[in-house]
């Protein structure tokens, strides 16, 4: 029970805005669950911008103001920190440079003009998804619950099936501490469940294509990762969070639609 809860404190220090001024042990069990929780505090962050939705959609706003309220909920939630990996993986990957180079790029702790153009392109194609469905009183809180589920589950998965891009820095630490098998193995029962939940929630099969999809773009950004970077970096794990879960709004708009 003390792995657990010091291992669910790690998960909150790490993917959230949530502050925890406490140091806490980075043992290979500690590491292991603190991935195998991801999806719980995809769950957590999902609930509280749901909570957010339900609270202004009460309200007489127009479409727009209430997307960006939501959106600004996802944002605070998660400190920003994911953004910071989309911007940095913005200007490594448009650079056009050889992996090497990409990889200092993403080191840089300044921001060019590739990284401020992906980020803006992100932040207006997730709110134009999101007014778009709030105009045609299609977001449901359902959907805000799954994605960030959906989105940190995929990022286990990536995180467990990728090799490191460099043998130093937070991502090679927590890949070389943890236990890959158990992780993968964990999430592939979360999915199993997440699927079935959401499947008897919505009766539909749109949770099945979202999840379908989320697993084959992950693939997919295995490879490009492995290709122009070498492998994982905790900059790369921090975009795909982001970049799928605009996928997966985009999919949702062209569903309901």
């Amino acid at each position: 029970m003390k792995v657990l809860l010091q291992s669910i404190g790690l998960a909150l220090q790490f993917f959230t805005i949530i502050p925890l001024k406490r140091e806490l042990p980075l043992t290979r069990r500690h590491v292991t669950m603190m991935f195998m929780l991801l999806a719980s505090i995809g769950l957590l962050i999902g609930v509280l911008a749901a909570s957010v939705h339900v609270i202004v959609s009460q309200t007489s706003w127009q479409p727009l103001t209430q997307a960006f309220f939501t959106m600004l909920a996802l944002v605070v939630l998660t400190g920003g920190l994911h953004i910071d990996g989309l911007i940095d993986t913005g200007d490594a990957f448009f650079s056009y440079r050889d992996p090497v180079r990409r990889l200092s790029i993403l080191d840089d702790p300044r921001v060019g003009a590739f990284g401020v153009l992906t980020v803006l392109t992100w932040l207006v194609t997730k709110l134009v998804v999101l007014q778009q469905l709030y105009a045609d009183h299609a977001l449901a809180v359902w959907m805000l619950i799954l994605l960030p589920i959906v989105t940190r589950s995929m990022m286990a998965l990536f995180f467990t099936t990728t090799p490191c891009a460099k043998e130093k820095g937070l991502a090679h630490f927590f890949k070389t501490t943890s236990n890959g098998r158990y992780i993968l193995v964990s999430y592939s029962f979360i999915t199993m469940i997440v699927l079935g939940i959401f499947t008897w929630w919505t009766a539909s099969i749109v949770p099945l294509i979202l999840i379908s999809i989320a697993l084959l773009a992950t693939m997919w950004y295995r490879s490009f990762a492995i290709k122009n970077f070498g492998g994982l970096s905790g900059d790369l794990l921090g975009a795909w969070i982001e970049g799928l879960e605009v996928i997966l709004w985009l999919v949702i708009l062209f569903v309901y639609m």
